[in-house]
């Protein structure tokens, strides 16, 4: 089990294509039986802004590119 954050997840899975709507991307997470959602917005985050937005993913995270 590695830690990963959003970005390093999204390397992996070979990065963004262009259609992809870089500030709704969304972080899905299961606690206590209910969803929580977090937003990520790549530009910003990649611009040194909102660096919170870039979390360690847990085991089942799901990472959602719209």
């Amino acid at each position: 089990n590695t830690n990963v954050n959003v970005l390093q997840a999204l390397a992996t899975a070979g990065g963004l294509n262009t259609f992809a709507k870089r500030g709704k991307i969304k972080i899905f997470r299961e606690e206590n039986g209910k969803t929580r959602i977090f937003p990520f917005d790549y530009d910003d985050v990649t611009d040194g802004e909102k660096l919170e937005q870039n979390m360690m993913l847990r085991r089942g995270d799901v990472v959602v590119v719209p």
